[in-house]
């Protein structure tokens, strides 16, 4: 019954996980569209072709890319009900959903000041750029991509988009100008301070932002650990003689759901298990015990050889 349950609640987060990332992607293709077949206007002086001259679309379409890396490891959740992803991908996920939430916060504030909530956040391409996808990013890491701790280098690594997009803003819109072929002020960096003022400001917001959102995603990380520790130290399913038979019943139990994929061992349930029964046993030892329980009992291999 605990496994079931267990089992169940991977599920979820798999559809959850799964359909935070489709709408994100769609939501940022329908924004990127309408910004492309928007013609420039005062309001929005570099839409049209020239919308890739905003920080908002790129940021957006680096978040969609990565929730397009996430879906296979969702898929592949929903058919072994083990949703997991590598560090890679938490950490990427990381870096683009602080540049997103950059924008929803300078969308929530200053535009929102500037031209009103209505405009910044509920018309037109704003309203999947600037609110649906940055809300939906951020949830899928809080609360949905929590699987790996995030070092503190990488909130200043999550920086690397802003910094680098807001040293071509700066050459294109104030060392070359739009009378000269560079880029508008669109983001109207110089038009209450002066522009050294916002190179200075911007960035240290962002970094607020990046910490915060690591704060709470770290919190969330060692909440769902304690409990997938909890979890296999007490779960009576695993009640057994030792670390190698509870092992085995966790092969057997997973062997049910062999669909003809690759045998993926769950390293960290091992452990826990090896920890729990005090076992001296070597941890490849274990993992050897079960991909062979395993394949016994997804009728890969005969039992004769069992040791």
């Amino acid at each position: 019954m605990e496994n079931k349950r267990k089992t169940d609640t991977g599920k979820r987060r798999c559809i959850l996980a799964l359909c935070a990332c489709v709408l994100m992607i769609l939501c940022v293709f329908v924004g990127v569209v309408m910004m492309l077949v928007t013609p420039p206007s005062e309001a929005r002086p570099d839409a049209g072709r020239r919308a890739f001259r905003y920080f908002t679309v790129l940021s957006n379409m680096q978040v969609a890319l990565c929730a397009a890396f996430c879906i296979p490891y969702e898929i592949d959740g929903l058919r072994y009900k083990n949703y997991h992803l590598p560090r890679w991908a938490v950490y990427s996920t990381y870096v683009t959903v602080t540049s997103v939430a950059i924008v929803f916060f300078m969308a929530l504030t200053l535009i929102s000041l500037v031209k009103g909530p209505q405009v910044a956040m509920l018309k037109g391409s704003n309203l999947f750029l600037h609110l649906i996808c940055p809300v939906f990013a951020i949830l899928l890491l809080l609360f949905l991509n929590d699987d790996h701790h995030i070092p503190v280098g990488y909130s200043f690594l999550s920086l690397l988009p802003l910094l680098t997009y807001g040293t071509v803003y700066m050459v294109m819109a104030f060392a070359i100008g739009p009378e000269n072929g560079g880029w508008s002020d669109h983001y109207m960096v110089g038009a209450f301070v002066p522009p050294w003022v916002s190179c200075i400001g911007v960035p240290l917001v962002g970094l607020g932002i990046s910490l915060l959102l690591r704060r709470i995603h770290n919190g969330r990380h060692a909440r769902r650990k304690s409990a997938f520790r909890e979890y296999w130290m007490n779960c009576p399913e695993y009640d057994r003689p030792g670390a190698e038979e509870a092992v085995r019943a966790l092969a057997a139990a997973n062997a049910e759901n062999y669909r003809g994929g690759e045998l993926t061992v769950p390293l960290r349930a091992v452990r826990v298990l090896r920890e729990r029964y005090g076992c001296d046993a070597l941890l490849d030892d274990l993992c050897e015990a079960y991909c062979e329980e395993y394949l016994i009992r997804a009728g890969l291999a005969s039992a004769e050889g069992r040791k």
